[in-house]
């Protein structure tokens, strides 16, 4: 299997619009009733992918078929809490019949190696296949070397990983 990860360009806006639509619909069952989420079948920060530096578009293609996508944020302020800035994975989608294959964690071990810095990849309170999937990778890729707070504010409600990838040498 053949997985790579491509920034997305501002011509295949439509395509990624697509599969974030699909994220967000298999996504909204989950953010029911959590009061630090807007609209579950909106996505307003989406548009800022392709005007702040600091947002990046990432398609995932395995053999050479679109697999789904990955947004990044460098050097932001913790949504979470407001504290320092941190890295994060904002959103994370395989397509389903794609899953369970290795390719996720494959993604999130190249994203966290390529960006190095401080992380904090945040789960939904009642998502817990995405708290089990995030758990098992950071534990994997930092030998254990994180921490991990349950935010209840209005910020954030559910778990948040946190990391600091340059402080440790990491199997890629």
């Amino acid at each position: 299997m053949n997985i790579e990860i491509h920034e997305v360009p501002l011509d295949k806006k439509a395509i990624l619009k697509g599969f974030l639509n699909d994220y967000l619909v298999e996504l909204a069952p989950y953010a029911e009733d959590d009061p630090s989420q807007h609209d579950p079948l909106e996505y307003p920060y989406f548009d800022f992918y392709w005007t702040e530096p600091n947002r990046i578009p990432l398609f995932i293609i395995v053999d050479e078929q679109m697999a789904g996508f990955v947004l990044v944020r460098t050097d932001t302020q913790d949504h979470t809490s407001g504290g320092e800035a941190k890295n994060t994975i904002a959103e994370f989608y395989v397509i389903p019949q794609l899953r369970l294959q290795g390719i996720g964690e494959q993604v999130a071990t190249w994203i966290f190696s390529t960006y190095p810095g401080k992380w904090m990849v945040a789960q939904l309170a009642k998502h817990s296949k995405a708290q089990k999937f995030w758990r098992t990778i950071i534990c994997r890729y930092t030998q254990g070397y994180y921490e991990e707070v349950f935010h209840n504010n209005e910020r954030w409600f559910g778990p948040v990983q946190y990391f600091d990838n340059t402080k440790f040498k990491c199997n890629e």
